[in-house]
């Protein structure tokens, strides 16, 4: 049997991390650990998640350090036990009963599946996530069409990217692609691993078979923090500068192109002027940045093209 790791990132989850580790543990795959890995929580957090040690193994971290370098954390120390898949998850996820066999069995069928997504549906688990089906809806594949229409669909189906709330990470993925790129700190990562993955020649598929229900935070802005908001925002011009396969200049035009969009997109704001405005001095924010960490994005995408991995 192989052996898998499912790594629960957690900050600040309270709410969320009960259920969550509870359905884990009632998971039908035997030999199945669980990772809880805290980002410095202050609401208990990692408390309530100490309550769950032998059967949870928990890492503490100081601070938090970001999605991409927290589920590194993780990664790593699954890694050092053996483990031949990583499940990483969101504390405001909750995986049904019989989730992880259908990703390990794809996994298993074909090697050249790298990062493996479950189909994700909303916490009540009634109606597939919009952010799952918009995914899916940009796909050119019968298959992927015929899951958004709502039809019973089995096995993989290879898209571009998938939602990082819910994805497993083979080993071989990992040692030779790597780990997730903390520059991003949150928000992107995923697109730009399973992009790095697409290159090495791994595929990126969903099985919608397995099924894991996720709040999704992106779903309910009103309780996203303005931080989060900007680097879902920023993360997106940081994602066009590091593409490997163009050239500098092409990546470049990209960043270009996409700050254009956006400037039409504020004077055309669907809030008036005043969300225009708040909307430009996001994008004001964001390229400021930008420009200070260019040297650091061209840095990072010139070891991309090298193939040297974030280990």
């Amino acid at each position: 049997m192989a052996s898998v790791v499912a790594v629960v990132l957690a900050w600040n989850g309270r709410r969320w991390i009960g259920p969550c580790l509870d359905a884990l543990l009632a998971t039908e795959h035997p030999g199945l650990e669980v990772l809880v890995v805290d980002n410095g929580s202050t609401d208990g957090t990692a408390e309530l998640a100490e309550a769950y040690v032998p059967r949870v193994r928990l890492i503490r971290n100081g601070r938090n350090i970001g999605y991409a370098a927290g589920n590194n954390v993780g990664v790593r120390a699954a890694l050092r036990t053996g483990a031949e898949f990583v499940v990483l998850l969101n504390q405001d996820t909750r995986v049904e009963r019989g989730w992880l066999t259908p990703l390990i069995e794809a996994a298993l069928a074909d090697t050249r599946l790298g990062v493996l997504s479950p189909a994700q549906w909303d916490y009540e688990g009634r109606t597939p996530d919009p952010s799952f089906l918009a995914l899916l809806a940009s796909v050119d594949s019968q298959a992927a069409r015929a899951l958004v229409a709502g039809d019973a669909v089995r096995g993989p189906i290879e898209v571009p990217t998938v939602i990082g709330a819910a994805l497993l990470l083979t080993r071989a993925l990992v040692q030779a692609v790597g780990l997730f790129d903390p520059l991003y700190f949150v928000y992107f990562e995923e697109a730009d691993l399973c992009r790095r993955a697409r290159r090495c020649g791994f595929r990126v598929a969903i099985v919608p078979e397995a099924r894991v229900r996720h709040w999704h935070g992106l779903q309910h802005p009103a309780e996203m923090s303005r931080h989060a908001s900007y680097l879902s925002f920023r993360n997106q011009f940081v994602f066009e500068l590091k593409d490997p396969s163009r050239p500098a200049a092409g990546n470049l035009c990209a960043w270009l192109a996409l700050c254009a969009r956006e400037v039409t997109y504020c004077l055309r704001h669907p809030r008036g002027v005043r969300g225009g405005l708040l909307r430009v001095g996001a994008l004001a924010v964001a390229q400021a940045w930008v420009l200070v960490n260019l040297a650091r994005i061209f840095a990072h995408r010139a070891r991309e093209r090298r193939g040297a991995a974030y280990l």
